[in-house]
């Protein structure tokens, strides 16, 4: 995406130029140059294309001059030289707030204008509407891409927080449905195997009642981060939901049910061993339900019978894990 608003830049840019080569009215096309880097600057996300684009503005220039027969020369240095003011000034004021930003793109222009009017390079009426002109047309370019980059801002963050538990640092129940409903839709279209690990945290309520929230906070912290370290053991892409209070749930891609068995005894056991051998400590235990999508089988359908094997474990006394591997082979 960078590199076409660079390559966005240089056809406008060799557009603007010819234009203004050819004689036709000089200061609105300059503006048009001035205003084009303050839209590139804006839109540009990544800071080496600053680089980019005052390189190849320079090559633009000078061959363009260079090709162009009777043109003033003192125009190349004064064109190029506004870019890379332009360009340097957007540099340094990127990760400040919007006023500096705003500010630097004016003084990039002034500073243009100033220097044309004290070159002797246009007159001093064309000055002052030209330099007013642009104070004008960048200060309203400058503030609606700047909404404009708020705006997606915030809609990125609306969107991870409907997808994120703040408090443990993983996905949540909304992401869990989104991402489940995927691997089924995956599993019956390709053949990708999935399965599905539930755990309950044991006798959770009682942590809180005895120690407070603020110790049952840190434990679902805990056993979030241990889970999830237990996932990347197994594969990068495996994921770790908070569906709701102490409950959580595992998503595993292209394992056997023999292999997703290991991996929920594991976790049982890194788990319990959180705090087994600090007296001090409150000792935690889980209770999990496991098993791998059958065929034909529906996402539902599927986290309801997984979830009733976690029932089963926490009726059988908790802190083990009850699994059913009575799977059909896709063929």
């Amino acid at each position: 995406m960078q590199y076409f608003v660079l390559f966005y830049f240089t056809v406008v840019y060799i557009l603007i130029l010819a234009i203004k080569v050819t004689g036709v009215v000089e200061f609105s096309f300059d503006n048009t140059l001035l205003l084009l880097i303050v839209m590139f600057a804006m839109i540009s996300s990544d800071r080496k294309m600053n680089f980019l684009a005052a390189l190849t503005s320079g090559v633009i220039t000078i061959l363009t001059f260079g090709v162009v027969p009777r043109v003033n020369l003192r125009l190349i240095p004064i064109f190029y030289l506004s870019t890379l003011l332009l360009l340097l000034l957007s540099y340094l004021t990127e990760k400040r707030g919007p006023l500096l930003r705003w500010s630097a793109f004016l003084a990039g222009g002034l500073i243009f204008w100033a220097t044309r009017s004290m070159l002797g390079l246009v007159a001093s009426q064309r000055l002052i509407f030209a330099a007013s002109g642009y104070v004008v047309l960048a200060s309203i370019i400058f503030w609606l891409l700047y909404a404009n980059e708020k705006h997606q801002e915030m809609t990125a963050r609306n969107k991870h927080d409907a997808f994120f538990d703040e408090m443990t640092a993983t996905k949540n129940y909304r992401a869990f449905v989104k991402e489940l409903d995927q691997g089924v839709q995956s599993y019956h279209a390709h053949g990708q195997t999935l399965g599905l690990i539930m755990v309950d945290i044991d006798h959770f309520k009682n942590v809180n009642d005895t120690y407070g929230h603020l110790m049952g906070n840190e434990i679902l912290k805990e056993v979030t981060a241990t889970l999830k370290k237990q996932a990347q053991t197994l594969t990068p892409t495996e994921n770790v939901y908070r569906l709701g209070g102490e409950e959580f749930a595992l998503l595993v891609r292209e394992q056997d049910c023999q292999e997703v068995s290991q991996f929920a005894e594991l976790c049982h056991e890194m788990v319990g061993n959180l705090h087994a051998s600090q007296p001090n400590q409150v000792h935690v235990t889980i209770s999990l339900g496991y098993s791998k999508l059958r065929e034909q089988e529906t996402s539902m359908h599927f986290f309801q019978r997984v979830d009733k094997l976690l029932y089963q474990a926490k009726k059988q006394g908790r802190d083990i894990a009850v699994g059913s591997c009575d799977v059909s082979v896709k063929n």
